[in-house]
């Protein structure tokens, strides 16, 4: 028996070198594709699922893609950084580079995330910058994947690194250089404060030295989100972002922005009201006074969070010009809050005097 144990180390290095020449043959595939298959996503998402047959393969298929045909812009603007444009004009910034990955990873069923953060730069631990990066639902488990650097480095003939590194690559690395505003997309159990990343050295993985222990559950998370729209999403995860990083702007100024998306249909509502339902409500049976002070009521607990979250925020050390969206946007959720206590003091009233 002992004399065949030669064969077990044989065949894992025989695995090995089919996995990386079928890469290969993936990689030249997608940097190769033929002009026709590009016409549309549609027509490039077809040729690599008849080209690559599992999700490991395909998603190396979009990565290698998009990292080989679109240059980095700065002068792109940022209103052009849906995956059509960019897949249209080849060119991008990392939020561009991202959407374009998760959009070809969606189309072919393969579950993905948008990632939005801090990059620090490899080579000078001082430059942190607003950065994006995609996680992706590979082999049970999920995954990071940063395919702006990839692009990168296959663009830098001087680098150390290979648009590899960027591919599935190991959390322990990856965190080094990567901080999400989102805590629960850190995907560890000891989470990387703020602090520490913007002041330790890049060469430690300091995720796993005890830093704050994670309390969330990325699984259940995703669960819970099933069902909300993209804007209700989007602003969970920055709720936990600020929660976390309470004192960031970049943080606190997206998500006052997602704030006043997510009221700006109850502040019309609200300001329509006023001027032509109330005087007509007053009026009415009670069952229809009862029904629009219920409707008041949930409103105001919109309008109150708005309210608390942008009070907080008005002493918050932000440009001017932020600062006075801020406190304009307070006095009006104030104004509204306010009419909306009046309001429902006197639609309760109205009722209980009829009843």
């Amino acid at each position: 028996m002992l004399k065949f144990l030669w064969v077990l180390p044989f065949l894992l290095c025989l695995s090995k070198n089919l996995l990386s020449e079928n890469f290969n043959y993936i990689d030249s595939l997608s940097i190769k594709t033929p002009p026709e298959k590009m016409c549309s996503l549609d027509e490039l998402v077809s040729y690599c699922e008849t080209q690559a047959l599992t999700d490991v393969e395909r998603v190396r298929f979009y990565f290698v893609w998009v990292a080989s045909h679109i240059r980095y812009d700065e002068k792109t603007g940022y209103d052009k950084q849906n995956p059509l444009t960019v897949f249209k004009t080849k060119k991008a910034v990392c939020s561009g580079y991202t959407r374009l990955l998760m959009q070809l990873c969606e189309q072919s069923n393969i579950a993905v995330k948008y990632v939005a953060g801090y990059g620090k730069d490899v080579n000078d631990e001082k430059n942190i910058q607003n950065h994006s990066w995609n996680i992706i639902f590979i082999n049970g488990k999920w995954q990071f994947f940063d395919v702006t650097w990839a692009a990168a480095d296959m663009d830098d003939k001087n680098s150390s690194l290979s648009f590899k590194d960027w591919f599935m690559t190991q959390t322990e690395v990856f965190q080094k250089t990567h901080l999400s505003f989102d805590p629960a997309y850190q995907l560890t159990n000891q989470l990387i404060t703020r602090s520490d990343f913007f002041n330790k050295p890049t060469n430690k993985a300091f995720y796993t030295e005890g830093g704050q222990k994670s309390n969330f559950d990325f699984a259940q998370i995703l669960a819970n989100e099933n069902g909300l729209d993209s804007l209700e999403r989007t602003w969970l995860s920055f709720r936990r972002a600020y929660d976390f990083m309470p004192m960031d702007s970049a943080v606190a100024i997206k998500l006052a922005k997602l704030q006043a998306a997510k009221v700006k249909p109850i502040f019309d509502y609200i300001q329509e009201f006023i001027k032509n339902d109330y005087p007509k409500i007053k009026q009415m049976p009670v069952a229809v006074r009862r029904d629009w002070a219920s409707r008041l009521q949930n409103n105001e607990f919109s309008l109150l969070e708005a309210l608390n979250l942008y009070t907080e925020l008005a002493n918050f050390p932000l440009s001017d010009d932020n600062k006075k969206a801020i406190k304009q946007n307070l006095m009006y959720y104030q104004k509204l809050t306010d009419f909306a206590k009046t309001a429902l003091i006197e639609l309760n009233n109205e009722i209980a005097l009829r009843e």
